[in-house]
């Protein structure tokens, strides 16, 4: 059906209708264009609105959590005794110096990455331990933090850490 034959019967219908009818049937109509511009433009917009919000809460309580995390990491520098680790020897280092940690209990899963690089997964770890470990083997073979990802645990203070570290320059 074309749409000039679809126009010309609601002509028709409209005019067939009563007085009355005609002012009911044209707020229904008023009511479900209102009803659709809703559904279609506002509702999405306003659960993309809370989303972010909610994006925005947890990144903002993330900040609070690291803020007094990177208070002890700034400020060090480099000694000159540092004596650089190769890419050969960097697993066993890493093994031997995470087994004399107070926390070497925890039992991470340590594995050689793409050759060059070390993984560590740590169910759940000391952070700010894990921080000042990491800041030392930077500080005494140039090992270097590549990639880490930490998760807070129910337990204040601690972390589920994935790390990747490598041997510095």
């Amino acid at each position: 059906m074309d749409k000039i034959a679809l126009w010309n019967k609601l002509k028709i219908w409209w005019s067939g209708l009563k007085e009355n009818e005609r002012i009911y049937v044209g707020i229904v109509g008023v009511l479900l264009g209102v009803l659709l511009i809703y559904s279609i433009l506002i509702s999405p917009l306003n659960s993309a609105v809370d989303n972010l919000k909610l994006q925005v809460n947890a990144q903002q309580n993330l900040i609070l959590w690291m803020q007094p995390r990177t208070k002890a990491l700034t400020g060090i520098a480099m000694p000159k005794n540092a004596t650089p680790v190769t890419s050969d020897t960097l697993l066993s280092t890493i093994d031997s110096r995470l087994k004399q940690t107070e926390w070497a209990g925890q039992s991470p899963d340590i594995r050689q990455v793409n050759g060059d690089g070390v993984r560590i997964n740590f169910t759940s770890v000391p952070t700010d331990a894990l921080l000042e470990w990491l800041v030392s083997q930077w500080q005494q073979s140039q090992i270097t933090v590549y990639q880490m990802d930490a998760t807070r645990t129910d337990k204040p203070g601690e972390s589920q850490v994935t790390i990747t570290l490598v041997a510095g320059n």
